[in-house]
């Protein structure tokens, strides 16, 4: 289980530092800290934006469609890491019954994209 948590860990780390996007989200501000070792051979990237439109790496697609094209692009490879990006002024509500949709899928968990808080 710690095995599992570590890795998604450094999966999260890594990954918010390789996927860009397109879509203008603003997303919130976290302090993190920078993963020694780890490598993201594919991510998908889930992002919502302030007026809750939901993107599958970069595509647009209706919230009825998420879980099952997500559950195709997961199903090609074991390897895929599950990104979500969420503008800081979505509803709580939504980004939960989204992260929800991802779980269905089968995966534990997903990632999530934050810019780094400067330090002060």
């Amino acid at each position: 289980m710690i095995d599992t948590l570590l890795q998604l860990f450094l999966i999260f780390m890594v990954g918010t530092t390789i996927a860009t996007s397109t879509i203008d989200i603003d997303l919130p501000r976290a302090k993190s800290v920078n993963a020694a070792n780890g490598e993201v051979s594919r991510v998908v990237v889930v992002t919502i934006d302030a007026g809750s439109r939901i993107y599958l790496d970069n595509r647009p697609i209706p919230r009825e469609r998420l879980q099952a094209d997500l559950r195709l692009l997961l199903r090609s490879s074991k390897e895929l890491t599950v990104l979500l990006r969420a503008d800081k002024k979505l509803l709580y509500e939504q980004f939960i019954q989204i992260m929800a949709e991802i779980r269905k899928t089968g995966r534990a968990g997903c990632c999530l994209r934050t810019i780094p808080m400067r330090s002060e």
